[in-house]
């Protein structure tokens, strides 16, 4: 009786709907924090130590200073990309990871070159 009462309460539909979302929310939650620690230096762990050692009158300059790096880089440097991306269709060719981003940079950088050979 307890172990049909288990199995009927497991494989509920409710249940079973609640687990698959469940795992749905954790490798979101998952790969969106790996993403946002890796999309710049100081998820790393490295960019404390030189921020620590520098040489200013005081800390809260540096701090500042810290801030302002993982801005630019965070919120200029991401959103700059997804533009370029967006506007040159590089979105809609079928490629996947850094190919979506390298295909438009790789096309102006080409005619670029080509323009400036002689």
């Amino acid at each position: 009786m307890l172990l049909g009462q288990i199995f009927v309460g497991a494989f509920n539909p409710s249940a079973v709907l609640g687990g698959a979302a469940g795992v749905a929310v954790k490798d979101a939650v998952r790969y969106g924090v790996a993403r946002g620690l890796f999309s710049n230096e100081a998820g790393m762990g490295s960019t404390p130590h030189a921020h620590a050692i520098a040489k200013v009158d005081d800390p809260t300059q540096q701090g500042l200073v810290a801030i302002v790096g993982v801005f630019i880089d965070t919120f200029i440097v991401l959103n700059v990309s997804a533009l370029v991306i967006i506007a040159t269709g590089a979105n809609l060719s079928g490629e996947t990871g850094i190919a979506v981003t390298q295909r438009p940079l790789r096309q102006v950088l080409e005619g670029l070159v080509w323009s400036l050979l002689p």
